[in-house]
């Protein structure tokens, strides 16, 4: 598997580890998060600053971030997350997640990472980055509501 996982070119073998998640089973998933883990610890490290990326390295840890979604584990999603080297990158998507765990506060803690762009121009997006509003908008909402703070809310 772990094979099969390094050779991930174009995302074509992404889902894999959430598709079989269950048939692995809790004994199949550790071993396989330890083969990953010490992939990763095995990997080349970027030299600091030169931007590099290294695919294989990409592949491992999103095959870890799949791993800690299939556990429903959000903190191993976020060390997952940190390995890839993007984390406001994953703002939104850690916020959800927090807040599926009953974390408003540290979900609504990542949202305010999040660079939010107004402008819903696909290019601008590509060449800018950040966030489009609307989508940070709802898990705010609903963190701002779990937390009892009605009126911020609104």
């Amino acid at each position: 598997m772990l094979n099969l996982l390094r050779s991930n070119d174009y995302g074509v073998k992404d889902g894999i580890v959430s598709s079989l998640g269950t048939a692995m089973g809790a004994e199949g998933r550790a071993r396989l998060k330890a083969m990953l883990q010490e992939a990763l610890a095995a990997a080349p490290k970027p030299r600091s600053r030169d931007w590099s990326f290294d695919d294989r390295s990409y592949a491992l840890a999103q095959a870890l971030a799949e791993l800690a979604d299939v556990e429903e584990d959000v903190d191993a999603f976020i060390a997952a997350v940190r390995v890839i080297g993007s984390e406001a990158g994953y703002a939104v998507e850690i916020a959800k997640r927090l807040l599926k765990a009953g974390r408003a506060q540290e979900a609504l803690d990542w949202l305010g990472k999040v660079r939010v762009r107004h402008n819903r121009d696909l290019d601008d997006m590509l060449y800018h980055g950040g966030w489009i509003k609307d989508e940070v908008t709802d898990p705010r909402i609903a963190a701002l509501d779990a937390l009892g703070r009605k009126d911020e809310a609104q």
